[in-house]
């Protein structure tokens, strides 16, 4: 090596301004290359998009099918909704929270399907399938019950919506208790006492639904209706006690946990009116 050169030297530095300028071409070339190249597109999404991709059940999209399903039942397509339902609902699936609800979903809509076509086999599977989610989805016992009383089982159909009227008591569950009760009392190898019974059970939960106004009462109208020919509760001060109520139980042959739920019921509505009949002191307000 030199030693008059300086140390710098031994290396061999391109010039800057060249690579920037050459990086700088490239830049540009593809640049234009792109736009030679580039289409104009316009994408877009169909309002019914979900038809397209998924028409049948499938384990990979289970959200696109019930866009489907919802979209068959909104038009009035009760058949094929419930065809795609129950195809859906046979694929296995891992069990766990996000299978649960939309199982729940799926049976509840399945159900509405099998009323509105009438469709009395596929209702009665659905509804036995839909047992054990009837404490934690009283609207599903709800339909489940209105499933049975097609199915020509009203005593199953009075279970269902005891168990949506047992910690919810709101007017249509109450009006579906008593439209049970009445079936079961119109059932063909029931004995008069026995007809009577549920009867008068029919009757006094109907006293009882009257005594409640809804909170809506044109909207309430549209979905089930009052028996008017019966007086309210507060109006003749019939609600029965503890011991009428299993007395009636008893005559209407209601065993189990569904006696135990309308005594509850009863019972309840009795301890309400003695409550408001009792004065209370100062203390007690």
């Amino acid at each position: 090596m030199d030693p008059d050169s300086g140390f710098l030297d031994q290396f061999a530095f391109e010039d800057e301004d060249v690579q920037s300028s050459a990086r700088e071409k490239r830049m540009e070339e593809a640049f234009m290359k792109s736009k030679d190249a580039y289409k104009n597109e316009f994408k877009y999404i169909t309002s019914q998009w979900y038809l397209e991709q998924h028409s049948s059940a499938t384990q990979s999209g289970p959200l696109n099918v019930d866009f489907t399903i919802n979209h068959l039942f909104a038009s009035r397509r009760y058949n094929e909704a419930l065809a795609l339902t129950k195809a859906q609902l046979d694929i296995p699936h891992k069990r766990g929270e996000s299978f649960e609800a939309n199982e729940r979903e799926l049976l509840d809509i399945g159900l509405r399907c099998c009323l509105e076509c009438q469709d009395k086999d596929s209702a009665l599977e659905l509804a036995e399938r839909s047992r054990s989610k009837w404490k934690q989805v009283p609207t599903l016992a709800l339909t489940a019950s209105k499933a049975f009383l097609l199915t020509g089982r009203p005593r199953d159909a009075l279970s269902a919506a005891l168990e949506a009227s047992q910690y919810r008591s709101l007017p249509i569950y109450i009006a579906t208790v008593g439209e049970s009760l009445r079936a079961c009392a119109a059932g063909p190898a029931v004995c008069a006492k026995t007809a009577d019974a549920l009867n008068l059970m029919a009757d006094t939960f109907s006293a009882l639904n009257r005594s409640r106004n809804p909170l809506f009462p044109s909207l309430g109208s549209r979905t089930y209706e009052i028996d008017t020919s019966v007086p309210t509760i507060h109006e003749k001060k019939q609600a029965p006690s503890q011991e009428q109520a299993m007395q009636w139980c008893e005559a209407g042959k209601v065993e189990g946990r569904d006696r135990m739920i309308i005594v509850e019921l009863l019972s309840k509505t009795y301890q309400e009116e003695k409550a408001e009949d009792t004065l209370r002191g100062f203390r007690d307000l």
